[in-house]
């Protein structure tokens, strides 16, 4: 069992409550992280053995460009849930990052897990 990682990959969606967050497109900062199987990719070398997290980060810019959730929480779980029912992945942890929301911070967090 191994845990693969996708750091700090940014895509665009429309987010937030009030008006002027819903104008335009804003970039979220999403970590992904999650538990696969690779006992057979690591004798094999074979992608096919493995989960191709180019295309888990490709799905998560899917999702992402074509929603339009109002919180960060809802548009973590509806990337948990695509994931999560593309991939044969296990403990599935998310953090999004919402850069510019709040005075004097870099940004909010919020950390979802999915087993």
């Amino acid at each position: 069992m191994a845990r693969i990682q996708i750091n700090a990959l940014r895509v665009a969606t429309v987010i937030g409550v009030y008006a002027v967050e819903r104008t335009a497109p804003q970039i979220i900062q999403v970590d992904l992280s999650f538990d696969v199987d690779t006992s057979r990719a690591e004798t094999q070398d074979t992608l096919s053995d493995t989960v191709d997290y180019a295309a888990v980060a490709n799905t998560v810019r899917e999702v992402a460009s074509a929603s339009s959730f109002q919180l960060v929480e809802a548009l973590g779980q509806a990337i948990l849930a695509s994931v999560q029912s593309t991939f044969s992945v296990t403990q599935l942890t998310i953090t999004l990052t919402k850069f510019g929301c709040i005075p004097s911070a870099d940004g909010v967090s919020i950390t979802l897990t999915q087993r």
